[in-house]
C-alpha cells in the first residue's frame, strides 16, 4: 500500500468515525487511530477498543480490582526477582505501582516467554487462585513455534523434576518427578514452522518448552532446549489466555494478550 492509499484509507476512516461518534472532536478521532484502538468488523461495524494502560513498556495492565491485577507482560521481564535482579521485574514494578498494596505473584512466566500474568491484591485472593492453580481450574491457553514436525493434535504426559543445575529433566519414574500434562493442536505454519495452539493441564516450570524439545519438536529460540531455528529473534512462546472464576464476583473472567510475534500479526 502506496502513501497516497494509506491517506485516503485514514481520511476514509476518520469520515466514518465522525458520523459514528459525532460529539468527539476531530483530535480525539484522529487519536485514537494513532493508537490502533479502532477495528472494523467483519460485518463493517466498528469497536473501539479500550485504551491501553502501560505500567512499564514492557507492563500493560490489562484488568484491576480490588483482589486482583491482570498484566500483560512482554518478552525479556523477569516475573519475579533473582538472585541478580531485584528491580528489572514485573513484581517490582507492580509494589511500586500499588504501593501501598502489596501484590502477591501466584503464578509465574519464564522470562523470555509474554503474555497474561495475574498478581493478587491481599491474603484471601492469594489462598483463592492457589488452590485454582493447584486443583487445575485455571484457563491456561499459549502460542509455541516450533521446530520440527508435529502431529496435527496429541497430549504430551510426563513426569519431569529440576536437576541439581535447575534444569528440568524427564523421568519414566513417577516417584521421581511430577506428573505433566499439555494438550495441542498444530493451527498453522510461519516461517517454516508450525505454530500449536497449547493448553495447560498441570503448570510445572519449563513445562511447554521441555514437552516440545522432548518431542523432537523445541520452541523456537530456546538455546536452553536446544532449538536451532530463531525467526523471531526471540522465544517463540506466548501466554496467549487466561481465564478463572473471580474471587468475590464468582464471575467467569477471560483475558487476552495481543499476539506479539510480528510474523503473526495480520
Amino acid at each position: 500500500m502506496d502513501k497516497s492509499t494509506k491517506k485516503n484509507s485514514s481520511t476514509e476512516l476518520l469520515l466514518r468515525l465522525q458520523e459514528e461518534f459525532p460529539d468527539s472532536s476531530k483530535n480525539t478521532l484522529k487519536s485514537w487511530i494513532q493508537d490502533k484502538r479502532v477495528v472494523i468488523k467483519e460485518n463493517g461495524k466498528i469497536e473501539l477498543l479500550p485504551r491501553r494502560r502501560f505500567i512499564h513498556e514492557k507492563l500493560e495492565v490489562l484488568y484491576e480490582d480490588k483482589d486482583l491485577i491482570v498484566v500483560d507482560k512482554a518478552s525479556g521481564l523477569l516475573t519475579v526477582a533473582t538472585e541478580t535482579e531485584t528491580v528489572y521485574t514485573a513484581h517490582a514494578m507492580l509494589k511500586k505501582y500499588l504501593k501501598p498494596v502489596r501484590p502477591h505473584p501466584v503464578h509465574r512466566l519464564d522470562r523470555d516467554t509474554s503474555g497474561v500474568l495475574v498478581f493478587s491484591k491481599n491474603p484471601a485472593t492469594t489462598e483463592y487462585l492457589k488452590e485454582e492453580f493447584f486443583h487445575h481450574r485455571i484457563q491456561r491457553q499459549y502460542l509455541a513455534l516450533v521446530d520440527g514436525d508435529p502431529p496435527s493434535q496429541g497430549t504430551w504426559e510426563n513426569y519431569i523434576y529440576e536437576d541439581r543445575n535447575l534444569v528440568m529433566q524427564i523421568t519414566d519414574n513417577p516417584k521421581e518427578g511430577k506428573l505433566a500434562i499439555t494438550h495441542f493442536e498444530r493451527i498453522g505454519i510461519f516461517a517454516n514452522c508450525p505454530l500449536l495452539r497449547v493448553r495447560l493441564e498441570t503448570g510445572r516450570k519449563n513445562q511447554i518448552r521441555l514437552q516440545a524439545k522432548n518431542a523432537g519438536c523445541p520452541i523456537v529460540g530456546d538455546t536452553k532446549y536446544r532449538a536451532f531455528k530463531n525467526p523471531l529473534g526471540r522465544l517463540g512462546l506466548h501466554a496467549e489466555l487466561l481465564g478463572f472464576v473471580h474471587p468475590t464476583t464468582k464471575e467467569n473472567l477471560l483475558f487476552s494478550s495481543r499476539i506479539p510475534f510480528p510474523i503473526l500479526k495480520k
